[in-house]
């Protein structure tokens, strides 16, 4: 390897001259040329690193007059790091003084006496009940309240659009086949307006269908039944209606049972209700009714 001589001849020199001359002659400290391994760069101090070599006098070319520097080449790659050195062996631990004793614990004191409890008080007597005050005088009586308005009489006329309820039935002993038998029933108040003989319907349902041989109701029953849309658990009627809703019936003719006003015609008061018995013996109805005041 060739080491640029980046410090004069005579320097480098005088660095071995340094290095070269007894202790007694020498300076306080020597001095070395020491050149880069990697870079070639040679530099004096008084001790190399271990990426530099120290050099000899033959190590060194004496040339003549020094030519012009060329161009520094580009710096090459740093190597890699060196593994770090093995930590040395940690001394030995020096042994651990003994530990004093623990000195005995002293006698506990004994307790003192605790002090008698004293004598409980005697109680004190009841004191007498106080007399009872004398009553306060009675307050005026307040103002009477203004008089209500009247309820509703049976002498009364029904209220527009108030529905009544009741429910009527007879049973009879027919000596013989197709005896009439009839009963009449009274509104609890006025109608305020008359209803006529059409205006009593009785509903046409399973009881008078299946109750007869054949339908229990005349014609004009039938006919008028679809204005009544109650049931026997909740009757109803439309207004200026007067609907009989069947619940039961026993030895009946076949379209026998006809409801009426009463008077016939036309009437405020009640209605009618007459059958045919189909043999003799017992013969029956039963039945709810309702009416809205129109």
């Amino acid at each position: 390897m060739k080491y640029r001589n980046l410090l004069s001849l005579s320097t480098i020199a005088a660095a071995f001259f340094l290095a070269g001359v007894s202790s007694a002659e020498a300076r306080p400290r020597a001095m070395q040329a020491c050149a880069h391994v990697w870079s070639g760069k040679v530099t004096v101090k008084s001790r190399c690193s271990r990426y530099e070599k120290v050099l000899s006098l033959s190590d060194l070319q004496l040339v003549g007059p020094q030519g012009t520097v060329g161009l520094q080449g580009e710096r090459g790659f740093t190597g890699p790091q060196g593994a770090q050195g093995a930590q040395g062996v940690q001394g030995a631990q020096g042994v651990q003084g003994v530990q004093g004793e623990i000195g005995a614990q002293g006698p506990t004191g004994p307790q003192g006496l605790q002090g008698a409890t004293g004598a409980q008080g005697a109680t004190g007597p009841v004191g007498q009940t106080g007399n009872t005050g004398a009553q306060g005088p009675q307050g005026n009586s307040g103002p009477v309240g203004p008089t209500g308005a009247r309820g509703e009489s049976a002498f009364d006329v029904i209220p527009q659009n108030r529905t009544v309820y009741g429910v009527i039935g007879s049973d009879v002993n027919a000596s013989s086949a197709n005896s009439q038998w009839g009963f009449s029933e009274s509104l609890p108040a006025v109608a305020p307006v008359a209803f006529a003989n059409e205006a009593v319907v009785v509903r046409n349902n399973p009881i008078v269908q299946n109750g007869c041989s054949g339908n229990c109701l005349a014609e004009e029953e039938i006919n008028n039944s679809n204005n009544c849309t109650g049931s026997v658990e909740s009757p109803t009627a439309p207004p200026g209606w007067l609907c009989v809703y069947p619940v039961y019936v026993q030895n009946i003719a076949a379209g026998s049972i006809r409801a009426t006003a009463l008077p016939a015609g036309s009437s405020r008061h009640g209605f009618f209700i007459r059958w045919k018995a189909a043999a003799t013996g017992t013969s029956g109805i039963r039945m709810v009714w309702a009416y809205t005041a129109p």
